[in-house]
């Protein structure tokens, strides 16, 4: 599958001040799922802001299959987290 490679931005809070970060990232154009170098896997329809465009390349079939299983799974984990603990919230009145 087609990987397009490009260097984008982040926030990170530190306790003294918001700092801009540069990352590495590849959206799998089939798949909608970007990765990065601080193993974050999340859906996006399209690249997210890129600062720099390295080019596309190919994304071997078995590493798309794990990463696209391991967003379905944490999807579905958080469904089912979200759900549990609002039942518990409203139990305990917390």
């Amino acid at each position: 599958m087609r990987g397009v490679i490009y260097a984008t931005r982040i926030t990170t809070n530190t306790l003294k001040k918001e700092q801009t970060a540069k990352i590495l990232e590849i959206w799998i154009e089939d798949l909608q799922i970007c990765i990065n170098q601080n193993n974050e896997f999340f859906r996006s329809s399209a690249p997210r802001m890129a600062f720099n465009h390295f080019g596309t390349f190919e994304v071997p079939d078995d590493f798309c299959r794990s990463v696209e299983e391991l967003v379905k799974n944490r999807e579905s984990l958080e469904t089912s987290n979200g759900k549990l603990f609002g039942v518990m919230l409203k139990k305990f009145k917390f």
